[in-house]
């Protein structure tokens, strides 16, 4: 390795739709930012057999000397060592093999919601849009994404230390949501082989099956091939388009309520990703805050609490590259 490649980090945010990867060189702990960008890109996962198929695209189109001396994967499922699945996608992710395979000195994996919470730790104020104001307190902070499939955190700030609490509660029933509408929606998941958990409504494809399913209460079916097209539609005033969207941001609101009151998150609960973002009028809209707030004893707590909507696309891969400078500062110690 030279000694300019000493610096050099690789970080990605593997997720079950798209795979970000960044090339950067820590600067250390002074400056705006401890990372410099040097290369980065998206794809699309459907492009790529498997991990390793993409990465090798990405390295293809960074300089033929940039050697890591540390890479990041932040991946979408659950991280127990140094092997894990996303859980969504066919793919696996083995540190200890993309280590040989690359002769990078280290490889760690992270969940990608560790990752969301290490880049909302860092990003500026301005980059976040109040859903609700509240009262910022000190405590935990929760974490909270729909996209191919449900993602969960938790956070806590002490000084400037951050503790990273990685959940996989979006596969917990949902059992809280207008009973007679859940029992429909149990019935109709049931042809799937699916229970009625947080996941199968509240990510891309449920807001697709979401509006199938209402499509099919009034006899026909639904047009749209995805969540963007469903939201567009909702944004022209399409009726049905706009239940399933409405329906949706409810039991967003009242997943986020539970989160919140799961982990006490009184320093705020906090929305990201590309469907949260596009969602922003009707999260703006009371009915959002509503379904929130609705637990009974604790309402108006809840009411009380920030909520905040994250809609830079690279927070999940800007994270990574704040833990792999994290890294970098502890090694250098």
């Amino acid at each position: 390795m030279n000694a300019g490649s000493a610096l050099l980090f690789l970080a990605a945010d593997v997720g079950g739709t798209r795979a970000r990867f960044l090339l950067a060189r820590w600067r250390g702990s002074g400056g705006d930012s401890p990372w410099e960008p040097l290369s980065h890109r998206v794809f699309a996962d459907d492009d790529f057999p498997h991990f390793e198929a993409a990465l090798d695209a990405f390295l293809a189109e960074c300089p033929r000397e940039a050697e890591p001396k540390l890479a990041v994967i932040a991946l979408a499922g659950p991280v127990t060592g140094r092997r894990a699945r996303l859980t969504n996608r066919p793919w696996t992710i083995d540190a200890d093999a993309l280590s040989a395979r690359y002769g990078w000195p280290r490889v760690e994996l992270m969940n990608d919601f560790a990752a969301q919470a290490f880049g909302l730790a860092t990003a500026p104020p301005g980059t976040l849009h109040v859903l609700q104001k509240g009262e910022r307190r000190p405590g935990l902070a929760a974490v909270l994404g729909p996209g191919t499939g449900l993602g969960m955190g938790f956070f806590l700030r002490e000084g400037e230390t951050l503790g990273v609490f990685p959940s996989e509660g979006g596969h917990a029933d949902c059992g809280g949501f207008d009973p007679p509408f859940l029992a429909a929606w149990s019935a109709w998941l049931a042809r799937e082989g699916r229970i009625a958990s947080w996941e199968s409504l509240l990510c891309g494809p449920g807001l697709v099956r979401l509006a199938a399913f209402f499509a099919a209460e009034r006899g026909h079916s639904a047009p749209w091939p995805d969540a963007p097209a469903i939201v567009a539609a909702a944004r022209e005033g399409e009726p049905l388009a706009q239940t399933a969207v409405n329906t949706f941001v409810r039991a967003l609101g009242a997943c986020a309520g539970d989160l919140a009151l799961i982990g006490w998150t009184v320093e705020g609960v906090y929305l990201v990703g590309a469907l949260a973002a596009a969602l922003r009028p009707w999260l703006d809209a009371p009915t959002f805050r509503a379904a929130f707030a609705a637990k009974e004893r604790h309402a108006r707590v809840l009411a009380t609490l920030p909520i905040l909507l994250a809609e830079d696309p690279l927070l999940g891969l800007k994270g990574a590259a704040a833990f792999a400078c994290r890294l970098l500062a502890g090694a250098r110690a």
